[in-house]
């Protein structure tokens, strides 16, 4: 705040309180009173705006991890159904599910992975750009809340700033009368002491000093008016200023409130909750039993088939033209003895697998890069080259300008190599050209 200037009989007293007022209401301090310095609050408005956009973003690219990330595991998913069927496990045994199990449980981090990735575009990220064009009008040039601000603060400092100038050039105009007078009256003195002029000269001297002394005191007044003027002026001054820096203060207040509620949705979102996945992956797991799968075994394909002794069968008799073996054996197969099928594995509901299959495909340690303790996802399966036909995998909604929408199964061109980001450009059948997810794709044909 600015400390009002009081006056007092004791002029030593008035110099030690307003020392620091006079510094403040002169201009000498870097603070918020000095010309020009409220622009430092205008611009937190314009940096208010700027940190929406930065906040979208932010929860667009976790968003866009998120959701490339689930393609990805599903892609792995099925990549390794694929192969677990073809493979050597013994179909009818608990270990195949558990197998199976395995990438259950990676379907189901798919899942909340893609759930976390479009709530955060829908609950986070469009709100936050909805609350900012509320907030924040954008005209051609700028944006209306700093201008209407950058109005109302030059308005309250001009009347300031004019007194404050008129001031300055007062304080000027009175030390120099101060040293014209000064020097005047040295000249005088040692005209006195010395005698070196005329009564006459001297006289003239004097009448000079004297006029100094005249316009001393007249500037002085001056000078002490515009301080008045100052003073009289100040409560004006402080209670506008005080009145449009409160304004901004309250708006953003606003906008930190907003983001504190935002950010708490955000890390509500965030906060998977992969409990029933992995519960269920460990119960599947837990029904692993190797007893039971070798006794299986043994009846199927070991010593628990039915060993059958061939009978004697007279020529002509039914049984000899039918052939006894196996009849026999199944007449003769033991009570215990079941085929069981072999169970079919129920396919995710929420979102297909995709992803090439790579059946002989081997996985290096090369596929994992490790960055500052934290492990990367595993890259896409393959660097799709520019011009080739490729296949949507999953639906995809475009969410910003450029990019368009794809249904599982749509076919289109590529037309430039995955970013940095993840992207790529293709085009539609329909002649339209946009962005859409590299992971969202294969090629045709290329399994």
């Amino acid at each position: 705040h600015i400390t009002h200037i009081t006056h007092t009989k004791n002029p030593k007293m008035v110099k030690k309180r307003n020392a620091g007022s006079q510094l403040r209401i002169m201009g000498l301090t870097d603070n918020f009173w000095e010309d020009g310095k409220y622009r430092r609050v205008v611009r937190r408005i314009e940096e208010g705006s700027q940190l929406c956009e930065d906040f979208a973003r932010l929860t667009q690219e976790r968003g866009f991890i998120e959701k490339k990330y689930a393609a990805m595991l599903r892609a792995w998913s099925q990549r390794w159904e694929q192969r677990i069927e073809k493979g050597s496990e013994y179909p009818d045994g608990t270990m195949r599910n558990a197998w199976r199990a395995l990438l259950d449980e990676a379907d189901g981090v798919a899942n909340v992975h893609q759930n976390v990735g479009t709530r955060l575009s829908k609950e986070v990220k469009a709100v936050v750009l909805k609350w900012r064009k509320e907030n924040f009008t954008k005209t051609l040039l700028s944006i209306k809340e700093v201008k209407k601000a950058e109005e109302s603060f030059s308005k309250a400092q001009e009347p300031w700033n004019y007194l404050q100038t008129k001031s300055t050039k007062a304080k000027k105009k009175y030390y120099s009368r101060c040293r014209a007078e000064k020097a005047l009256s040295a000249k005088v003195r040692d005209a006195e002491r010395s005698g070196s002029i005329t009564q006459e000269e001297l006289n003239k001297l004097k009448a000079k000093w004297d006029e100094a002394k005249t316009d001393m005191e007249k500037a002085r007044r001056g000078y002490e008016g515009s301080l008045k003027a100052l003073e009289a002026d100040l409560p004006r001054y402080e209670r506008d200023m005080k009145a449009q820096f409160e304004a901004c203060q309250d708006n953003e207040q606003k906008r930190l409130d907003f983001f504190k509620k935002m950010m708490l949705v955000y890390h509500t979102i965030v906060e998977k909750n992969y409990a029933n996945v992995w519960d269920e992956l460990k119960d599947n797991l837990a029904e692993i039993n190797s007893d039971a799968d070798l006794v299986k075994y043994a009846e199927r394909h070991g010593t628990g088939m039915p060993l059958v002794l061939p009978k004697f069968a007279e020529f002509g008799t039914p049984e000899a033209e039918e052939g006894a073996g196996s009849n026999a054996a199944a007449q003769n197969r033991g009570p215990g003895i079941h085929i069981i099928s072999s169970p079919v594995r129920q396919p995710n509901t929420t979102a297909p697998r995709g992803g090439n299959s790579g059946d002989d495909e081997e996985v290096s340690e090369d596929d994992w890069e490790e960055d500052n303790s934290r492990m990367a996802p595993p890259p896409s399966e393959s660097d799709v080259p520019v011009g080739l036909t490729v296949r949507a995998l999953y639906d995809y909604d475009a969410e910003e300008e450029g990019e368009i929408n794809l249904k599982a199964g749509d076919i289109l061109t590529q037309l430039e190599d995955e970013d940095e980001q993840g992207w790529c450009r293709g085009l539609l059948p329909n002649g339209e050209v946009g962005l859409y997810p590299a992971a969202y794709v294969e090629v045709v044909g290329d399994d």
